[in-house]
């Protein structure tokens, strides 16, 4: 493409060698991420399916303010170690296993929850809007 694009022609040699520099480059912000967000004193846990192939995938993220780690596993349950401090997430009960940690559940999934139990849509009272979606209830355990 650098050929047809500038007239630039690069040896097959040079582009392996920056796409290996450039995987190391990445390798370290990943493990930046992966070292960073878990000790963060507040962070917020999610997950969700995707197919790869022909088989069910997890994607979880832990997420602070300004690090997202992402990371893909073939089980649902399978949640990170040794996390401490404040976690704001959803009604999945193996969150609630996680010991040691300051939790909080978020109000979109107590939204989600009770309109699905009423079968009415909650609405904040008087303002014709939704709900604040901000961590609501802190339990100190499962």
């Amino acid at each position: 493409m650098l050929a047809e694009l500038f007239g630039v022609k690069r040896a097959t040699a040079t582009i392996a060698r920056i796409s290996r520099d450039g995987a190391a480059r990445f390798n370290s912000l990943a493990d930046t991420g992966r070292d960073r967000v878990p000790a963060a004193p507040v962070r917020h846990m999610d997950k969700t399916g995707s197919w790869i192939g022909s088989k069910t995938w997890w994607l979880h993220i832990t997420a602070t303010i300004w690090l997202t780690f992402y990371r893909i596993a073939p089980q649902r349950g399978v949640l990170p170690d040794a996390v401490t401090g404040s976690v704001a997430h959803g009604h999945w009960k193996p969150y609630g296993t996680l010991n040691g940690m300051l939790h909080a559940l978020c109000n979109t999934h107590h939204r989600r929850d009770r309109q699905e139990r009423s079968g009415v849509p909650c609405r904040a009272a008087g303002t014709g809007k939704t709900q604040s979606t901000r961590p609501a209830v802190a339990t100190s355990g499962p």
